[in-house]
C-alpha cells in the first residue's frame, strides 16, 4: 500500500469536493487502523491482531470502496473510466491482497523496504541517463544487492 500516510487533500491544492474524497478517506483511515493495529501485534508479541477490530476496519475499507464505486460512475471522462472508478474498482478486486498483512504478520504493510531497496540503482541509472537494457552478466551485482537490502530491513 503506497501513500497511506498521505492525506488526499494534499493530491491537489484547489478546494477538493468533500463527497467525492469522504470514501478515500474511509478506506484510508481503515487501513491506517489496520496497520496501527498490526503493529501493535507485533510491539506486544501477540501471535494474532484482534479480529474484531480487523473485521470492523475491513468493513469500513469494504464500504469506502463501495461509495468509491457508486460515486465515480457517472462521472465523466474523455476515454473509458474516470480513474476514480479504475482505482475503486481494481481496490476492490484487490482487497484480499490489500490486506494480507493483516493475516500473516510476516509481511510488511507497505512496500517501502524494497522501494528503498533498489532506490540507489535507479537515481544512478537516472543521473546517468543509462535507462536502455544493460548486457547480459552487467547486472549480477544489483540483484544481489537489493534482495540483501530487502532482507536485511524484513
Amino acid at each position: 500500500m503506497i501513500g497511506a500516510d498521505r492525506h488526499p487533500a494534499g493530491v491537489r491544492g484547489d478546494v477538493v469536493d468533500a463527497v467525492r474524497l469522504a470514501h478515500v478517506i474511509r478506506y484510508l483511515d481503515a487501513l491506517r487502523g489496520a496497520i496501527h493495529e498490526v503493529n501493535t501485534t507485533r510491539v506486544d508479541d501477540q501471535a494474532t491482531p484482534d479480529a474484531g477490530l480487523l473485521t470492523r476496519l475491513r468493513r469500513r475499507y469494504d464500504q469506502g470502496v463501495a461509495v468509491g464505486i457508486s460515486t465515480n460512475l457517472s462521472r465523466p471522462w474523455p476515454k473509458g473510466n474516470h480513474p476514480g472508478l479504475q482505482l475503486a474498482k481494481r481496490l476492490k478486486r484487490k482487497a484480499h491482497q490489500v490486506g494480507l498483512f493483516t493475516t500473516r504478520l510476516d509481511i510488511p504493510a507497505t512496500n517501502n523496504g524494497s522501494e528503498s531497496a533498489i532506490g540507489g540503482f535507479k537515481l544512478a541509472a537516472k543521473v546517468q541517463g543509462c535507462w536502455r537494457t544493460p548486457a547480459p552478466g552487467s547486472m549480477t551485482h544489483f540483484p544481489r544487492t537489493a534482495y540483501r537490502k530487502t532482507s536485511e530491513r524484513v
